[in-house]
């Protein structure tokens, strides 16, 4: 693949250029109806977070007959359920090998299984409630980068092939990458079938109208600062009036505050960058991304893109770490990485880009339990749309007194480091180690210096 040129390629424009997701243009829904403009003095059950985790949590509650608000420190979907990249996936972080080798081949199974609950989970969720997320088939390219990513893709497709014939990998030389993707210089990718994607913004909104209808009530601008102990029930104090509950759960992930310092301890807040296209010429658009097509550029530092759901943009995204320069040179950036691929989507405007913040666990897992009396699901390590909606679930049945089905996602510890509360310090330094492994990649391969 072609080096990352250096430099701005084209101008973005400041008239048109929105510094927040795509995804919120068209939600189809009317927020402030669902938002409760009273909060009771006392309730069954708070939540704090109103993210996919926290909404699926409280109609799970709502369902089982409790009585539930949820408190949003921002507005309903303002964090990372409206900020992804909407794929759905059956996979977590590590890969299988990884797995086997903490855990063993019997001890890697659950946690496998689990990928694959969760990815059924969400479809059959979409598929039996109707919800309108424009849920899509999703046909997936994986690039290998250098020699050493096409033996780790090849063993990647052979444990993920043995497992199930479900989803499929198929190995692709670098002749096969060119002539079905048009990129060139790759050392060859794979092609994975069978997983989804989606509209986030869409997704999100749909689940807080079941949880509405469910009796939910929704309050915005309402930052939690305390939790405590108050009798047999616990007392949630923050920006909107003091609440007793006879339980809480906590379900802000990567977006934990201070209130939650037991919990932040335990997450790594890793900030990752998306942004999207304006319209392309739809000739354009029809040969490089066909519908639903994602294509996945297998750095140490992931770059991803995917078309729109309407099919007319091109949606891109990676590049953790710090936004130096504000979001319109993080643009420039992301679409420097789309232009090595594409060189001729050199002139190719860019209408949106944004941030969100990913909860990262230091085993790259993701946990549901209970610590200090609380309930809480977090850790989701990159796969918080599937992993968040599957837990977000167990979480509101761990809360209601249901039965629990996590597997080793409820019963693994969920660990720490010392002298770490919440603040990643050595996360600039582990992402610009990475990026100059794949700048001295480039240059290795005759690339030019990205």
């Amino acid at each position: 693949m072609p080096a990352r040129a250096g430099g701005k390629v084209g101008a973005l424009s400041q008239m048109s250029f929105k510094a927040e997701p795509y995804w919120w243009e068209d939600r189809g829904w009317n927020r402030e109806a669902l938002v409760a403009r009273e909060v009771p003095e006392s309730c069954d059950a708070v939540v704090v977070g109103a993210g996919i985790t926290g909404v699926m949590a409280a109609w799970r509650m709502a369902q089982a007959g409790l009585s539930v608000v949820v408190l949003e420190q921002g507005m309903l979907g303002q964090g990372a359920s409206s900020r992804n990249n909407g794929m759905v996936v059956p996979y977590l972080k590590p890969s299988p090998h990884e797995l086997e080798k903490r855990f063993g081949p019997e001890g890697a199974v659950p946690y496998l299984n689990g990928g694959e609950t969760a990815f059924h989970f969400v479809r059959d969720l979409i598929r039996d409630r109707g919800l309108d997320c424009d849920l899509e088939d999703n046909e997936r390219f994986v690039i290998a980068n250098r020699p050493g990513d096409m033996a780790h893709l090849v063993e990647l497709a052979e444990a993920y092939n043995a497992r199930s014939d479900e989803v499929t990998w198929t190995a692709l030389s670098s002749d096969e990458v060119l002539e079905q993707t048009e990129v060139a210089g790759s050392e060859g990718g794979v092609l994975v079938r069978g997983t989804y994607c989606l509209h986030p913004g869409k997704y999100h909104a749909r689940l807080v109208e079941l949880a509405h209808a469910a009796g939910v009530r929704f309050v915005e601008k309402a930052e939690v600062t305390e939790i405590g102990a108050e009798g047999k029930s616990v007392s949630v104090r923050g920006r909107a009036a003091p609440i007793r509950a006879g339980r809480v759960v906590v379900a802000t992930n990567g977006y934990t505050g201070g209130f939650a310092g037991w919990l932040r301890r335990r997450i790594i807040p890793v900030r990752a960058y998306m942004a999207c296209s304006e319209p392309v010429a739809p000739e354009v658009m029809a040969r490089l991304f066909p519908p639903a097509r994602s294509v996945t550029v297998a750095k140490r530092n992931l770059f991803w893109m995917r078309t729109s759901p309407d099919g007319t943009r091109v949606m891109f995204g990676g590049r953790a770490g710090a936004c130096r320069g504000g979001l319109m040179r993080k643009a420039e950036d992301l679409k420097a990485d789309v232009v090595a691929a594409y060189p001729e989507l050199k002139d190719m405007g860019v209408s949106h880009c944004w941030e969100g913040v990913l909860g990262f666990s230091f085993g790259q897992l993701p946990h549901v339990g209970t610590m200090n009396g609380v309930h809480y699901a977090a850790g989701f390590s990159g796969v918080g749309l599937t992993f968040g909606s599957w837990l977000g679930d167990q979480l509101g049945r761990l809360a209601a007194g249901e039965e629990v089905t996590a597997g080793p996602f409820l019963s693994s510890a969920f660990e720490t480091r010392p002298y770490y509360f919440g603040q990643p310090w050595f996360l600039p330094l582990v992402i610009a180690k990475m990026n100059a492994a794949d700048r001295l990649d480039a240059w290795r391969q005759g690339r030019g210096k990205g």
